[in-house]
């Protein structure tokens, strides 16, 4: 691969901040739509449930989508498949500023998506097929910083954007931007790389995976939601279980699968796949309840318990770029488990917590999961990225996308059913108001606590995982 290794100091910059300024406008995009949602609502005159599906329908696309976007990228190039995933989400930018209808807004806001699942995998395999091993983790260092940086200031353009204009206003900031990260990109972006030798892309293959990880991914969110129809989570599972049934069953006997099975033969691979999975699972799931944790058991205002869900996002900012340039030059290994680690102690922390405990404690526990998810995104994004073959990293990059993004939906859906089944048990019904619980706290508690301790679990899961998972020893 050292054949289409960019040297020049110069392309090295354009290409990193390409792949970083794209990061940062998807995250800022999903942030702004999220804190319109109300506003939303009010305007298309709808409740907040019919709204809630503009962000579950572009999770669910760009989920199902990535594998066959990242064979695409192997087959056709990165650049290309780069630039047209940006061009297509710009388009549908400007669809949905201008959207009559919440029907309509919906089908542009799925538009969108496909943009996203075309872009994401390739702006990984660009940064590990172009740039100087050396550079790989402070690159994907600075992808991270550059996505809690978009998720964090989304919620800032957003509420500005829905307090002094009107909601379209969030879609269509993302014109300019995206706009110049194009053009960046076909002045930066190498057009030759290492294609993959397979001839024909596998199009059975990839309507399957859609389908099976759409079940999957729906039937994981429905989970989390107390008033789910059960026939409608098991259709869902079941989509599932025969989509990927299929799908795995076709892939190994067509001349040229869309997954390369022999991908998972590599340990390693597998291994930092499982850990990144279970950390996300654990991080998307503190995120999610954490704010339920802080207003109805620590009793905080909204002002409070948006000054304490910075402090993660913000920890990360600053140690993400260290930890992906630390990689560099210690490998990616032992830094994978220290984080894992640091993120059980800090749900070991708040587990161990009592409705009076000094709020005090509760931020050093923020803080300690701000370190772990710092100190392991870009070194195991990196390690994953080494085990895959040279002419396999958009779908290597695909895969490890769908375990971030499956682990992020596992956790959001794991976390509240563990608080609601404790409080079931403790309750003897499972007809509980949860109105009624938020006036007594101490209901609460129990199954808060064994939430946390069901984060610490899973981190400790990643842990051995990361532990499993050696670097590469060459590349």
């Amino acid at each position: 691969m050292e054949e289409y290794i960019v040297h020049e100091k110069r392309q090295q910059v354009l290409i990193i901040f390409s792949v970083v300024l794209s990061v940062f406008i998807f995250s800022v995009d999903f942030s702004m739509l999220n804190i319109s949602l109300p506003t939303l609502s009010i305007y298309f005159h709808t409740g907040i449930g019919a709204v809630a599906f503009l962000p579950m329908a572009y999770m669910l696309i760009v989920t199902s989508s990535l594998l066959g976007f990242g064979k695409i990228g192997d087959l056709a190039g990165y650049r290309r498949v780069f630039i047209g995933g940006l061009a297509v989400f710009m388009i549908a930018s400007l669809l949905c500023s201008f959207a009559p209808s919440l029907r309509l807004l919906l089908m542009f806001r799925i538009i969108q998506a496909f943009g996203e699942a075309m872009m994401s995998p390739m702006g990984i395999a660009i940064l590990t097929t172009f740039l100087p091993k050396e550079m790989r983790g402070l690159s994907l260092g600075l992808v991270a910083l550059a996505q809690g940086l978009g998720f964090a200031s989304g919620n800032i353009i957003g509420g500005y954007i829905n307090s002094h204009f009107v909601w379209r206003g969030i879609f269509f900031v993302n014109i300019p931007i995206i706009l110049l990260t194009i053009l960046l990109s076909l002045k930066a972006l190498p057009a030759k790389q290492r294609r993959s030798d397979d001839k024909s892309f596998d199009l059975p293959g990839a309507l399957l995976i859609f389908a099976g990880m759409a079940g999957l991914v729906y039937g994981m969110n429905l989970l989390g939601k107390l008033k789910s129809s059960p026939s409608v989570i098991a259709a869902s599972f079941m989509i599932a279980a025969i989509g990927l049934g299929l799908f795995f069953i076709r892939e190994k006997k067509v001349k040229y699968p869309i997954l390369d099975l022999a991908l998972f033969k590599n340990k390693n691979f597998s291994f930092s796949n499982l850990a990144a999975f279970m950390v996300v699972a654990v991080l998307m799931g503190g995120i999610f309840i954490t704010p339920f944790y802080l207003e109805i058991l620590r009793r905080l205002s909204v002002m409070q318990v948006g000054t304490y869900l910075v402090i993660a996002p913000l920890t990360m900012l600053f140690v993400a770029p260290v930890a992906g340039r630390l990689s560099d030059s210690i490998g990616s290994r032992t830094m994978c488990a220290v984080g894992a680690t640091m993120e059980g102690v800090a749900f070991l922390i708040l587990s161990i917590l009592t409705p009076v405990s000094h709020l005090s404690l509760v931020a050093i526990a923020l803080v300690t999961l701000g370190f772990a998810a710092g100190i392991f995104m870009a070194p195991n994004n990196k390690l994953v990225m080494s085990h895959a073959p040279e002419d396999k990293q958009g779908v290597a990059s695909g895969i490890y996308k769908i375990s971030l993004s499956t682990g992020g939906v596992f956790g959001i859906a794991l976390f509240p059913i563990v608080i609601i089944r404790t409080l079931i048990a403790a309750m003897g019904t499972s007809n509980i108001n949860m109105e009624l619980t938020k006036h007594s706290p101490a209901m609460l508690q129990p199954g808060f606590r064994n939430m946390f301790i069901s984060g610490v679990v899973m981190s400790a899961l990643a842990v051995i995982f990361s532990v499993l998972a050696k670097d590469a020893t060459t590349k």
